[in-house]
């Protein structure tokens, strides 16, 4: 059961720019580590690692050194080896889920927690709220914590 408003724009455009992992191509989806698209680009251009070097603007050993995964490699080392490779580098957070399901469950479960807190006070006192109205309540907070105070859905 939905009981949220229609979407605002900035959700919409969220969704779409930061689209999560499962929205990506089957082929992207795979991860490759760099050192073995390195050595693969370069054998399928028919390059030696000399000539990639020359084409980076880097010495040998460093291509050497990148093929082999040994060390951790800057990314502007990587961009110019992907110059050399006459590729691009794209480097791109990718969500592991939809950003909009997960504010939508961080929501939840931040105004369940609020709730519960404020139901246990009540219930100290004899006040407990009916369940419509604690229904009503819930919906309201998570509107809000989705619309206008995003930073208490990261408080632990």
């Amino acid at each position: 059961m939905s009981y949220y408003k229609p979407m605002k724009l900035d959700y919409l455009f969220t969704d779409e720019v930061y689209r999560s992992r499962e929205h990506l191509p089957e082929w992207l989806k795979k991860s490759i580590d760099y050192p073995a698209q390195i050595r693969a680009l370069r054998s399928i251009l028919g390059m030696t690692q000399a000539q990639l070097a020359k084409r980076a603007s880097q010495s040998p050993r460093l291509v050497r050194r990148l093929e082999s995964g040994k060390g951790d490699p800057r990314l502007s080392t990587l961009q110019k080896t992907a110059e050399g490779l006459e590729c691009d580098l794209i480097v791109r957070f990718v969500p592991k889920k939809s950003i909009i399901k997960l504010l939508k469950k961080r929501a939840e479960e931040k105004a369940q927690q609020i709730i519960s807190l404020s139901k246990g006070t009540a219930t100290l006192e004899e006040q407990e709220p009916l369940d419509l109205y604690a229904h009503q309540q819930l919906k309201d907070l998570i509107e809000e914590l989705m619309d206008k105070k995003k930073t208490l859905l990261w408080e632990d």
